[in-house]
């Protein structure tokens, strides 16, 4: 069962365990994942909290945040022009090939088609891109 997206919300802005877990999670994505100027980063799920520290130091680069029907869609970033659209979680309205980064966080586990789900992702994926998948682990990374 999906999360609606403003608990979501919520939860990682309005509690200590959300704001926490979003920190933990952010200084180990810090070292793993790089956005570069001309780089196509996507998110699916609720990505928001992860990808904030990316899209703080860009003007350049290019986010786009997949957020599914069945979940909801917020705006996001706050302080800019809004880069997140409500979508079909097996039908993304991008080229194929064409993101160097997938972040997907609350979309996996939740998902009721996860092999199309997954076939989606390496549709748009470049070869040399990367995927990086959260899902919840309640006894720890």
């Amino acid at each position: 069962m999906r999360l609606d997206v403003i608990e979501l919300k919520a939860f990682y802005s309005g509690t200590e365990l959300g704001r926490t877990t979003k920190g933990l999670i952010n200084r180990i994505l810090d070292k793993k994942i790089n956005t570069n100027i001309g780089s196509l980063t996507i998110g699916f799920g609720f990505a928001c909290p992860f990808l904030e520290n990316k899209i703080k130091d860009s003007e350049h680069k290019n986010f786009l945040l997949l957020m599914p029907s069945e979940q909801g869609v917020v705006s996001w970033p706050n302080k800019s022009k809004s880069i997140t659209a409500l979508v079909d979680e097996i039908s993304w309205p991008v080229n194929t090939s064409a993101a160097d980064l997938i972040l997907i966080s609350h979309g996996l586990e939740v998902s009721d088609n996860q092999d199309l789900l997954l076939q989606e992702v390496l549709r748009v994926l470049k070869d040399s891109g990367k995927l990086v998948i959260l899902v919840p682990n309640r006894t720890g990374f």
